[in-house]
């Protein structure tokens, strides 16, 4: 699901992103408040840091970010100690999203529907359940 209901945080993280304005997040619209947060967090941190992708996998937010571009580090590579620091910020927040719905907001739970795995309420979960 490409999310589009925030035209303003989708325009910050274009800014970050190795693919500029075609830069989608795939992400319900539960989880928006999250990755602005995961976002900002990781801006004050690295001001430059770039970004590959927001997304759900296993039922969790995968922020997928590097600390800056790969050409402003000597040999390309980026320091360890970076590297480490931005999967801190973003572990952090991948792991609270395994306790927020997905689909709205509220508290939610690791499910699964169809084989595939999700993070929602049990409200949500029950929609899901009728539409399928």
């Amino acid at each position: 699901m490409s999310n589009l209901n925030d035209p303003e945080l989708l325009a910050d993280l274009r800014k970050h992103a190795v693919d500029g304005g075609t830069f989608e997040m795939y992400v319900g619209d539960g989880w928006l408040r999250l990755v602005r947060e995961c976002h900002e967090a990781v801006v004050r941190r690295f001001p430059d840091y770039e970004l590959h992708a927001v997304k759900e996998k296993y039922a969790e937010l995968a922020f997928q970010a590097f600390p800056g571009p790969r050409e402003n580090y000597p040999g390309g590579s980026w320091p360890l100690a970076e590297m480490a620091a931005v999967d801190e910020l973003t572990d952090l927040f991948r792991e609270r999203s395994a306790t927020i719905c997905e689909a709205c907001g509220s508290p939610g739970e690791w499910r699964d529907h169809n084989g595939h795995e999700v993070t929602l309420c049990g409200r949500c979960s029950a929609r899901v359940n009728e539409s399928s």
